[in-house]
């Protein structure tokens, strides 16, 4: 999503699921996502307008594009679907036009699909390319192997930092997948995501502004963007501030600002997870957020599905309490109500559900 806009593979699968289910939904349709779930549910929500009703939670927002979402995932899953032939078949190998690209790209194929399998060649193989040529489709092709390779690399460091994570508190890491199951480490699945983008850009925020306003303030502004479909994004904040500190929620393009919903302020670090995560990031040569003993160490609390849930039931029980006069507009009671409940101010060294 960061690079691209779209999960792509994500949405294909969510597709999928939805065709397979449709001969049993029998009454209204009403679709919620949390978080990267929100991505999932906006999606759909441009893919399938008959959803009587869509709404997020704290939910990532979506690329922009002026190709209809279906063709380009439709296309993709084109693409991917070579992960399912035979490793001898030809897989994409229509994608590169040099003779070299063609050789290299179908030398790397048939030594497996994961980047394990192609570790140890994939330096020569490559570089063979570039030698071939500095310029023109040769060099095209060396710089679209060198993207997915590099791509699903990164997939795979990340994929052996989570198997080690440990909790802090004594409950199991994190399941260790098999990296055959994980299509993005393996060289067409990457391969279909770049060119499907190539093929139909998509409109990203800028990283760098991005970047900078996370490192000043903690979290972005919202960006809203005509055209696409009404739904429903609840976003929760503490009202004392002018706007959420968000990074997920407030993530490429909304269909408008949003639900602002009163939630228990959070502390947006605790346990010393910055220093943490930058130590891992270095080391794993990429961003590393989840650390060591992160049930203490964590960051981002506000975004929690738990504390929206906390504050509707809250509101559900004094909306019942009120007069019905008070009924016809509750919300600004309802806020002053929960924004004086409490003294305490969040504590950035306590631990899991402390704040």
């Amino acid at each position: 999503m960061g690079d691209y806009g779209l999960a792509y593979g994500q949405i294909a699968d969510m597709q999928d699921w939805y065709v397979s289910l449709q001969s049993r939904i029998t009454g209204p349709l009403t679709v919620t996502g949390y978080s990267l779930g929100g991505h999932l549910a906006t999606a759909f929500n441009i893919l399938n307008p008959n959803a009587a009703q869509v709404v997020t939670f704290n939910g990532a927002g979506i690329g922009l594009t002026s190709t209809p979402l279906s063709t380009i995932i439709r296309e993709f899953d084109q693409r991917r679907d070579v992960l399912k032939e035979a490793i001898a078949g030809p897989g994409l190998i229509d994608l590169f036009k040099s003779e070299a690209g063609r050789t290299a790209y179908k030398t790397l194929r048939e030594l497996g699909r994961t980047v394990d399998a192609v570790r140890g060649a994939v330096s020569d193989v490559i570089e063979l390319i570039l030698r071939e040529s500095q310029t023109g489709d040769a060099r095209a092709d060396y710089q679209l192997l060198k993207l997915a390779f590099d791509r699903a690399s990164k997939i795979r460091r990340a994929a052996d930092t989570i198997d080690n994570v440990t909790s802090g508190d004594g409950s199991p890491n994190p399941a260790p997948i098999p990296l055959v199951n994980i299509d993005g480490t393996k060289l067409d699945y990457q391969l279909a995501v770049i060119t499907t983008a190539q093929t139909y850009p998509v409109s990203t925020r800028n990283l760098i502004a991005d970047g900078t306003q996370l490192l000043l303030s903690g979290g972005l502004t919202r960006a809203v963007a005509s055209g696409l479909p009404p739904q429903t994004d609840l976003v929760g904040w503490e009202v004392s501030a002018s706007d959420p500190v968000a990074m997920v929620a407030n993530s490429l393009y909304h269909v408008d600002q949003g639900v602002k919903l009163f939630i228990e302020d959070q502390p947006q670090r605790r346990g010393g997870v910055a220093w943490d995560a930058a130590i891992a990031s270095v080391a794993q040569m990429g961003v590393r957020l989840v650390v060591p003993g992160f049930s203490q160490k964590d960051f981002g609390d506000d975004h929690s599905i738990l504390l929206i849930i906390d504050s509707l039931n809250v509101q559900n029980t004094l909306l019942k309490l009120m007069s019905l006069s008070q009924q016809q507009n509750p919300q600004p009671l309802i806020d002053s109500i929960l924004k004086h409940a409490s003294h305490l101010v969040a504590e950035g060294n306590s631990g899991q559900g402390k704040a």
